[in-house]
């Protein structure tokens, strides 16, 4: 079954740094070259992921139930879904991944010093990720739930916003 579940603060406050993990599950195959796309809305001043310092805000960890997997980060702004064309994209470098598997991303990991993950400059009542793929060249979108509820339904395919 698809799901897309957040473990991490119930409340923010604007700019705050925070921890949290998001896991996705989907129904689906992807391969290399696929992406998995957390994206929020194109105001948003959310904290832009990096994986390169481990001890600057933003720091990102991604892992999945399958280790032979391998992922990388691809630029937070070219989602091209108005208005949900800014986020994280993660691209599938190596592997497939399979229906049912699970990949877990740790925003603000603090495994090795980091501060904690930016949350956005403003207040958002809900303040909403929305899960996506791209295969080829076409980026579907998911309707979500309130990312603060604790989880969200199950994903529904939907490319109507």
């Amino acid at each position: 079954m698809a799901g897309f579940f957040y473990e991490g603060p119930k409340k923010l406050k604007a700019n705050q740094l925070f921890r949290a993990t998001l896991r996705v599950t989907l129904e689906q195959n992807i391969k290399p070259g696929g992406c998995i796309v957390i994206a929020v809305r194109h105001y948003s001043d959310f904290g832009d992921p990096q994986i390169d310092d481990r001890e600057d805000e933003n720091y990102i960890t991604i892992s999945s139930s399958r280790p032979d997997l391998s992922w990388k980060l691809g630029q937070s702004n070219e989602l091209e879904r108005h208005p949900w064309n800014n986020g994280i994209n993660l691209i599938l470098e190596k592997g497939e991944l399979n229906p049912e598997d699970t990949v877990s991303l740790n925003l603000g990991d603090d495994a090795s010093g980091c501060p904690g993950y930016r949350c956005q400059s403003f207040s958002e009542k809900p303040f909403r990720f929305r899960l996506g793929i791209k295969q080829d060249k076409e980026l579907i979108i998911w309707r979500s739930e309130d990312v603060f509820s604790g989880t969200c339904k199950k994903a529904i395919l939907n490319k109507e916003f």
